[in-house]
């Protein structure tokens, strides 16, 4: 049973809501709240597994209460509420702030029921979502450039088409595009369309290329990023300046017609598109992806592991039109490789995998503090594939396999660590200094105190380390001691528990030191097994 709890300032529209979303039997509401305060309060008590919220009310708004969910304990939030009532900037306020999906209310509120399948459809989705995906949402990315110059007519291109429980994933998916990549992008998400314009904004300053609405007469070009109306649909025309937008409004329930709009792709660029098919129910895109694949474009879906919704990948890997199957957060990696004529790697066998920043600091420490001789012979000892990673650079916000991460270690204990025993921790250190840096961007960088430095560490392994799972065991402030577990199934290899125990007490040092001026910290450290797997566990003193 999924629990609920419906945030909004109208009594009718709580009723309305109530009566709606209960139709269903999987879905239980276990109270309402008035505003923000009221809402805070029930959700500290009752632990609902998602809250639907109004962001226009009395203060305090919407906002405010999101902003301090996020902080205390966040959970799915979807936002009902009226684009009239709301100026674009409230809206991206609420996206930056993790909300999972939007319901747009009626004008007339006699119509809500209208949307109440849809808003049963969305509160589902929500609740699948892992709350690591939260978090990971909340601190932001490494700094992304804005790319710049000369935009070039694509020959290849990439088409994304999502749809409910998309947004999560499609904010993976764009945010991980790297700077050099070499096709046009299109997406096709389903979305009111008022949202979709402040949607588009919050992504912008999360990725490399400009992004916007696409037009009548657009053509298709590398760097820019190009979504279908939420009212319309984006179908391609070929033309001398290569794949340019149509709009159209095909006679369809939901616009974008999302079959409609990969068709035109796959009969313009036939076997150079990619396309990638995100959550969504039904299924929408399985006559367009078959299209694309009878031209010889290649087809990834989603994972079910990461997809809320698993109807639109499901569908198109029951046809048989799939090249590949990858969570979310993999599907940037996958889409790189194919365009590099690679196999694409089989992350769902990953025990865990690292974000691109994390490796990019162990590598800059290791130069750094090793010197270039003994850099240079460390790195001529990895495999080809390491080697060329590290010349060319991890993508900061990707995720690269375990697998290799650890293989770098182990080099680096072989070569590096005989002259210095505490390496390990000091690269600890370093990749806590690096993530820090985005924690103070973050609106978690607004809290304070041990309890929460100590609470806070957890999170940020599970937004850079995708896999391994961080938990506080218990925490005395008066006694100053604290417990930290961390799980994962690689931990049942010496190498995977050594790396992990000895960076782990060099990240915990650094966040005292870094964030509490707290320098003295003792750290003992256990390793073992239990019901629910191979476990370390970091007994903390200071």
């Amino acid at each position: 049973m999924i629990k609920v709890l419906v945030v909004d300032d109208s009594n009718f529209m709580r009723k309305v809501i109530t009566q709606l979303v209960t139709r269903d039997p999987e879905i239980s509401i276990i109270d309402t709240a008035g505003d923000g305060r009221e809402a805070l309060e029930k959700i500290r008590a009752l632990k609902p597994d998602v809250v639907t919220m109004d962001i226009i009310m009395p203060l305090p708004d919407g906002i405010w209460a999101l902003e301090e969910i996020m902080k205390q304990n966040p959970i799915p939030v979807i936002i009902v509420s009226s684009i009239a009532n709301a100026s674009s900037e409230i809206v991206e306020e609420a996206y930056s702030l993790g909300v999972t999906d939007v319901v747009q209310k009626p004008q007339n509120p006699q119509d809500m029921h209208k949307v109440g399948q849809e808003l049963i459809v969305k509160i589902k989705a929500a609740a699948k979502i892992d709350k690591s995906r939260l978090l990971a949402r909340l601190l932001p990315s490494a700094p992304v450039a804005q790319v710049k110059g000369i935009r070039q007519k694509a020959f290849s291109l990439l088409v994304i088409a999502s749809s409910a429980g998309g947004p999560v994933g499609l904010d993976e998916v764009l945010s991980k595009i790297p700077e050099d990549f070499p096709s046009g992008i299109l997406v096709v998400q389903h979305m009111p369309h008022e949202f979709l314009v402040s949607y588009i904004e919050h992504l912008s300053k999360k990725c490399c290329f400009p992004i916007r609405i696409a037009r009548d007469g657009d053509v298709v070009l590398q760097r820019r990023i190009l979504f279908s109306p939420g009212n319309a649909t984006v179908e391609l025309a070929r033309t001398k300046k290569g794949g340019v937008v149509q709009i159209t409004r095909p006679e369809v329930r939901l616009q974008p017609d999302i079959d409609l709009a990969l068709a035109s792709c796959g009969k313009v660029f036939a076997d150079k598109v990619i396309c990638v098919v995100l959550s969504g129910m039904g299924r929408y895109g399985v006559e367009g992806a078959r299209i694309i694949k009878q031209a010889g474009g290649k087809i990834i879906a989603e994972d079910k592991s990461t997809a809320p919704v698993y109807g639109m990948p499901e569908a198109v890997l029951s046809e048989g039109l799939t090249d590949c199957v990858a969570p979310s957060f993999q599907i940037t990696e996958t889409i790189v490789n194919m365009l590099a004529g690679k196999k694409p790697c089989d992350v769902n066998k990953e025990d865990f995998l690292v974000k691109g920043i994390i490796i990019r600091a162990c590598a800059k420490y290791l130069k750094d503090s090793c010197g270039d001789e003994k850099f240079h012979a460390l790195t001529n000892s990895l495999s080809p594939e390491l080697q060329q990673l590290i010349k060319t650079g991890f993508a900061v916000n990707m995720f690269y396999s375990g697998k290799l991460y650890l293989d770098f270690f182990r080099k680096i204990i072989e070569i590096c660590v005989p002259s210095n025993v505490r390496l390990l921790e000091e690269i600890g250190q370093a990749e806590a200094r690096t993530v820090i840096e985005l924690y103070r961007q973050s609106l978690f960088a607004r809290a304070s105190g041990v309890e929460y430095l100590v609470g806070l560490m957890p999170r940020m392994l599970d937004a850079v380390f995708y896999g391994v799972r961080g938990d506080v065991l218990a925490i005395d402030v008066a006694s100053r001691q604290g417990a930290i577990i961390l799980r994962n199934k690689a931990y049942e290899k010496e190498l995977a528990a050594r790396v992990t125990r000895e960076r782990a007490c060099g990240w915990v040092k650094e966040m005292f030191a870094s964030l509490l001026n707290i320098i003295t910290v003792r750290i003992n450290h256990e390793t073992g097994s239990d019901a629910q797997g191979p476990f370390i566990k970091l007994n903390i003193t200071w």
